[in-house]
């Protein structure tokens, strides 16, 4: 009797029940549909910032590329520059080692499409792709933007307008949708954030002047864009280096010359 009881015990402690063994697999079942698709989108996610950064620098070194070449810098319209570099810019630039990284989008892993334009004496060369649009880029902008701002520590937002152009990869162009109809229709602005007094709050305003020619836009805004809405100067008194005495928002726009004509954000 005693060595069946202990025969009993012993079977009792072998291995899971099917019951056991189902459950488990059905936990697993649904961690992995949870974290799965998690794990894909961060990839997703990441590859498109990568690709982000990837075409800031191509556009930055397309930039110091034009301005050394001396065939190149007599360009002033997209032919011209392909007729020097052939239909794929990114590749005549690796191949000239005037850029070192990939020339390849890591979301579709195509070749990037270029877009070449003149303003103002001004060479812009872009580099294009689907994965991430003008507002994804803008959105991205903003973002490192507010981020930077709110770590910020000192008084000079010079800095935080270094910084950003930076990580970014230079600074986004104000779309012609936003600027059409407007007394600056035609012209090529490029947006700067500027941090409020509270520090928590960031506004972007644009300007048609590179970072090239000065990194603050001689705190000049013609246009501001906050919260998703671009508001327009109407008085032609265009410095904001009053900004600072703000704290929120809502102070800024009531003391200032800036009105709303667009509810969307820009495109």
């Amino acid at each position: 009797m005693w060595d069946l009881k202990k025969n009993n015990k012993i079977k009792s402690k072998k291995g899971f029940t099917l019951v056991e063994v189902i459950i488990v697999l059905v936990i697993l079942v649904i961690l992995a549909a949870i974290l799965i698709p998690s794990y894909v989108s961060y990839v997703d996610k990441t590859k498109v910032a990568q690709c982000k950064v990837q075409r800031g620098d191509l556009s930055q070194k397309f930039l110091a590329m034009y301005h050394y070449d001396d065939e190149i810098r007599k360009c002033t319209s997209e032919d011209e520059v392909i007729a020097i570099t052939g239909q794929d810019v990114a590749q005549y630039m690796l191949d000239n080692e005037y850029y070192e990284s990939s020339i390849i989008c890591p979301v579709h892993g195509q070749p990037y499409e270029f877009r070449f334009t003149y303003k103002n004496n001004r060479p812009k060369g872009e580099f294009l792709c689907g994965c991430v649009s003008e507002t994804d880029d803008f959105s991205v902008f903003e973002a490192i933007s507010k981020r930077i701002a709110a770590a910020y520590t000192g008084w000079d937002r010079s800095d935080v307008i270094r910084s950003v152009h930076e990580e970014y990869g230079g600074l986004p162009e104000v779309s012609g949708d936003v600027l059409s109809g407007t007394a600056f229709e035609g012209k090529a602005m490029y947006w700067r954030p500027y941090y409020l007094g509270n520090r928590t709050s960031v506004v972007f305003y644009g300007v048609d002047i590179s970072y090239e020619d000065s990194l603050q836009g001689l705190w000049r805004g013609k246009v501001l864009s906050i919260d998703g809405r671009v508001y327009v100067n109407t008085s032609g008194n265009y410095s904001i280096a009053g900004f600072y005495n703000y704290n929120n928002v809502s102070e800024l726009l009531n003391s200032s010359s800036f009105r709303s004509n667009f509810t969307e954000k820009q495109d």
